[in-house]
């Protein structure tokens, strides 16, 4: 018994000259006679023959012709094929069913043995696709069933020794001893109904269906390729056109014994690997079709296996991929579950339901997935090589984030212009542009689970790019990346964005909303405008001597995360009153190096433990442009503030332009709750060269000074005793006490006035 079972045709109205009901090749899954019953349905009838003397193939079956399922088959002894069609009963002396077999193909189908001309029927001789062996031929009168044999110069018949024909109606079937054909392991046939009678000849009824039209003298352009095993699907549709071979014996892919036919596959071979064989690929291979049956083996090694256009991959079985490459080099279908390491396309290949890429995806020049995309693993890549445009389609699947179609990294090389269009697109890895190649967006929105690498271009228009997943990420690159707007969304507040090599982006164009965005490279950028928050999972971190952080309208900045200046220049802040408050138990910034300047004030009014303003080193510069507050001084720290200076410098540039009395430029209260505070270390500034003339300053500090310098014509107003621990510095402009207030300086501390030195006095 067996399944195996193909298509040869499906067509309707062929060869009378007044059209007729469908004309059918059929599927002889068992071939039966005698005292069985073999029922034939179409949609309109039943036939049941009865009392048949013999059993052609295995035990009664039903078998159903439905128009659509059209076979040849075999066992271990025999080859079947049928037909069911109205001119089968025609009972005409000139009407035949043919049927051509080439026993020992070649890969090469018109080299060996055999014959590439047919039969001549009156005036009609048909070319042939390869180099047939045998030709079957059976009157529709029913009185002549011959086998022919290519006797090496011609035709000759006889060759009919247990070759059966049955016919009821407008069925027949066939039987053909395997024996009579030399006993094949493959075979390639093609085959037809012809009309031999003058006035009216003609070939009609072509299998495979692709050798039609049908008309006058015929040949044949096509052909089934056929491996005889079990196993193999006959209705399998990449049996067409292609050299069948089938594993004997584990063993090398390009080992010809270990193939039926003797004959390592190549780049037309409809490959079978059989239950029970392990086949490895030790070396470069080819293949028009690979289909692995349960319980057969591939291995490929670290081995390439090129497969030909319109190729067909299935697995039933164990794909053990290796460091293999899997190439298309035109277009393909994969079935089954199948795990690739790297699969290069030049066609569209459809990946079906259940393939995952673990290595690299490559679309070459003309490649591209076809209606269903693979999964990607962990480490795996998608990789753009087309050599020119190309438009993101069904290998990247769109408004997803896991998932079928999802890539880990995403890579451009080989001068592609990659074109996201509009969708939004993630990337669970990095995605990187190497040189000369393009990735453009009009909008969308481009998330990233790992880093961004630029050596190309990349134009993003009015689209976005955001960060997410655990871990911290990095943009590298050697080229300045342009971006339009980022969103910062780590799995943690401590995760960190680093931009290594020079971005821009619109203004405004950063949202943080989990994670720090490090600046470690000389960009100049505009990330915030308008009242702005950094919330308390989040934060930003200048780490470069030319990063330049700007501004954009007017309005404050509220920091309940982390601010961290290592280097560089951040600006808070466009219009008078616009600060940098901190007033969450979160934020904290900490200034190390670099400028931060503050275009109103910077206010700390709540603190948490070891949160707060830390000044180790750099420069604050506070009140650039104004401010006129009653009640918040230009540096303004809270008494539930946390401070703690220990280096730097803190300077301020315009006074407060309020008359009010309480009025400061410099606010440090007492300490309340964790609002810790301390000046161990730098310098307070009051005035610079940018300080407008004529404006005093006032100073309200319960906390005693490190280094204090007066750089003001118009002096500085105490209203709270100073005392300054290591050196008070008069550059212009005085300290007025109001005569009720001191100056200290501790014993070993100095005062500078201009380059006049002189020991200070309690």
């Amino acid at each position: 018994m067996f399944a195996q079972k193909q298509r040869l045709a499906d067509n309707v109205g062929r060869g009378s000259k007044t059209p007729f009901a469908a004309k059918i090749w059929m599927r002889l899954s068992a071939f039966v006679l005698g005292g069985a019953v073999l029922k034939l349905m179409s949609s309109a009838c039943i036939v049941v023959f009865l009392c048949m003397p013999t059993v052609f193939a295995g035990s009664p079956h039903t078998i159903t012709i439905d128009g659509n399922n059209d076979f040849f088959t075999w066992d271990a002894s025999n080859f079947y094929f049928g037909i069911s069609a109205p001119d089968v009963a025609a009972n005409s002396a000139t009407k035949f069913v043919l049927l051509y077999i080439d026993s020992d193909p070649r890969q090469n189908p018109l080299s060996g043995n055999g014959s590439s001309t047919g039969e001549t029927y009156n005036t009609q001789t048909p070319g042939l696709p390869f180099n047939a062996d045998h030709h079957f031929r059976w009157r529709t009168d029913n009185n002549f069933t011959d086998l022919m044999s290519w006797n090496g110069s011609s035709w000759a018949d006889g060759n009919n020794s247990g070759v059966q024909a049955f016919q009821s109606g407008t069925f027949v079937e066939y039987k053909i001893p395997r024996s009579n054909l030399g006993n094949p392991s493959q075979a390639y046939v093609c085959g037809a109904m012809i009309n031999e009678q003058g006035g009216v000849e003609s070939t009609f009824f072509l299998t495979p269906q692709s050798n039609e039209p049908e008309g006058y003298d015929r040949d044949f352009g096509h052909y089934f390729g056929f491996a005889l095993v079990d196993n193999l699907s006959p209705d399998f549709i990449g049996n067409e056109d292609t050299y069948p071979v089938a594993s004997i014996a584990s063993g090398d892919y390009n080992t010809g014994s270990t193939w039926s036919g003797g004959v390592a596959p190549h780049s037309n071979s409809n490959v079978l690997i059989q239950n029970g064989h392990t086949v490895s690929l030790d070396a470069g291979g080819e293949a028009k079709h690979l289909t692995i049956i349960a319980g057969g083996t591939f291995n490929g090694n670290a081995n390439e296996l090129t497969f030909a256009t319109n190729a067909i991959l299935t697995n039933n079985g164990t794909f053990n991929p290796g460091a293999s490459t899997l190439s298309f080099a035109g277009s393909g279908a994969i079935t089954g579950a199948i795990d690739f390491n790297t699969v290069t396309i030049a066609g569209g290949v459809d990946f079906g339901a259940s393939a995952t890429v673990n290595g690299t995806l490559r679309l070459d020049t003309g490649g591209y997935v076809n209606i269903n995309a693979p999964t990607y693993g962990s480490s795996s890549t998608l990789l753009y090589h087309t050599g020119g445009s190309y438009n993101a389609s069904t290998e990247w699947t769109i408004n997803a984030g896991s998932g079928v179609g999802v890539p880990h990294n995403v890579q451009l090389s080989n001068g592609t212009t990659l074109n996201l269009l509009s969708d939004n697109r993630t990337a669970r890895g990095t995605v990187t542009i190497d040189a000369g190649n393009t990735l453009n967006s009009t909008n969308g929105i481009l998330t990233l689970g790992r880093d961004f690498t630029n050596n190309g271009a990349f134009n993003h228009n009015s689209g976005n790019v955001a960060f997410n997943g655990s871990g911290s990420r990095s943009v590298t690159g050697n080229v300045t990346t342009n971006f339009n707007t980022v969103t910062v969304n780590l799995n943690d507040a401590s995760s960190i964005l680093e931009t290594l090599s020079p971005i821009t982006m619109a203004a405004d164009g950063l949202t943080l909303s989990q994670g720090i965005f490090k600046i470690s490279s000389a960009s100049t950028i505009t990330p915030f405008a308008g009242n702005t928050t950094i919330p308390a999972t989040a934060g930003y971190h200048l780490n470069d001597a030319g990063a330049v952080s700007n501004w954009g309208s007017s309005g404050s900045l509220t920091l309940q995360g982390t601010l961290i200046i290592d280097d560089g220049e951040m600006t808070v802040g466009s219009s008078s009153g616009n600060e940098l408050d901190l007033s969450s138990s979160s934020s904290v910034a900490t200034i190390n190096g670099g400028t931060l300047k503050l275009a109103g004030r910077v206010r700390v009014s709540g603190s948490g433990a070891g949160n707060g303003l830390l000044i180790n080193g750099g420069e604050v510069v506070v009140t650039t442009v104004g401010n006129g507050s009653s009640t918040i001084a230009g540096f303004n720290m809270n008494a539930t503030g946390r401070f703690i200076m220990t280096g730097g410098g803190v300077t301020i540039e315009q006074a407060n332009s309020s008359s009010n009395s309480g009025a400061s430029d410099v606010f440090i209260g007492g300490v309340s709750g964790a609002g810790a505070k301390s000046i161990s270390g730098g310098t307070f500034r009051f005035g610079n060269a940018s300080t407008t003339a004529g404006s005093g300053m006032r100073l309200n500090s319960q906390l005693a000074f490190f280094n204090v310098t007066i750089d003001n014509e118009a002096g500085v107003t105490l209203q709270n005793n100073l005392t300054v621990n290591n050196t008070l510095t008069f550059l212009s402009g005085n300290i007025n006490t109001t005569n009720l207030l001191s100056v200290t300086i501790p014993a070993g501390a100095e005062t500078l006035c201009n380059r006049l030195k002189r020991h200070a006095h309690v």
